[in-house]
C-alpha cells in the first residue's frame, strides 16, 4: 500500500503526464500512454478516496479536490471514446484537457504548504 505522499506524488505525475501527451511522436507512445497508462492512473490516483485523505490532510483545497474531480471525468469520457492516436494530437477537447492539466499540475505544486 502507497503511503499518503506517494499517493500524492502519483497523482501529481499524472495530471503532467496528461499535459505532455502533446509532446509524444510517435503514435504507437501516443496511444500506450493514453490508453493504457493513463486510463488507469487517471481512474485510481485521482478518484475520489483519494482526493478526500488529501483535503483532509491540506495537501490541497476543497476547490481543487473538485476541480481534479471535474477533470478526471473530463478525461475519461475522452480516453473512453477511444479516438486514433494520430486524431488527439489535433483533436480540440484534447488541446483543452491538456491545458487545464497543465494549470492544475502548477496550482497543486505551487500551494503553499503551511
Amino acid at each position: 500500500m502507497l503511503l499518503l505522499i506517494e499517493q500524492f506524488d502519483w497523482l501529481k505525475e499524472t495530471i503532467k503526464r496528461v499535459s505532455s501527451v502533446f509532446e509524444m511522436e510517435s503514435e504507437k507512445k501516443i496511444s500506450f500512454e493514453v490508453y493504457e497508462e493513463l486510463d488507469i492512473d487517471i481512474r485510481s490516483a485521482l478518484s475520489n478516496n483519494n482526493l478526500k485523505k488529501f483535503v483532509d490532510q491540506n495537501l490541497i483545497t476543497s476547490d481543487s479536490s473538485k476541480e481534479i474531480s471535474n477533470f478526471r471525468d473530463q478525461l475519461i469520457e475522452l480516453i473512453d471514446k477511444r479516438i486514433e492516436p494520430e486524431q488527439i494530437l489535433s483533436n480540440e477537447n484534447w488541446k483543452i484537457i491538456s491545458r487545464k492539466a497543465e494549470i492544475i499540475y502548477e496550482a497543486i505544486i505551487n500551494k503553499p504548504m503551511y
